[in-house]
């Protein structure tokens, strides 16, 4: 996955639109598609409060990488039966707590 490809799935896992996040980051909307699309790429101060608005860590934004917390998550789910699994996943989805 691209950063303009986390971009778009942390911006519609927000619940925002390109010209709601384009008002909160001070910016176009058609900039905010063109990161999307992968035509550019936003300055490392835009991607940071791209990532503080959509509630995801800039190093996932940037690199596709978790968290340390995330990483102990996974780890810890994997543990789990699958049925638990899901069900914690659904758990977090429907609260916003899923990256």
């Amino acid at each position: 996955m691209t950063t303009g490809e986390r971009i778009k799935q942390a911006r519609t896992q927000a619940g925002l639109s390109l010209r709601q996040l384009a008002r909160l980051v001070d910016c176009s909307h058609t900039a905010i598609s063109d990161w999307e699309n992968g035509n550019r790429r936003p300055a490392d101060d835009t991607l940071k409060t791209i990532a503080d608005y959509c509630g995801v860590s800039l190093d996932w934004l940037q690199n596709g990488r978790l968290s340390a917390v995330g990483e102990r998550t996974l780890k810890a789910l994997a543990g789990l039966p699958v049925d638990e699994q899901r069900k914690i996943i659904g758990l977090l989805e429907a609260t916003g707590g899923a990256e």
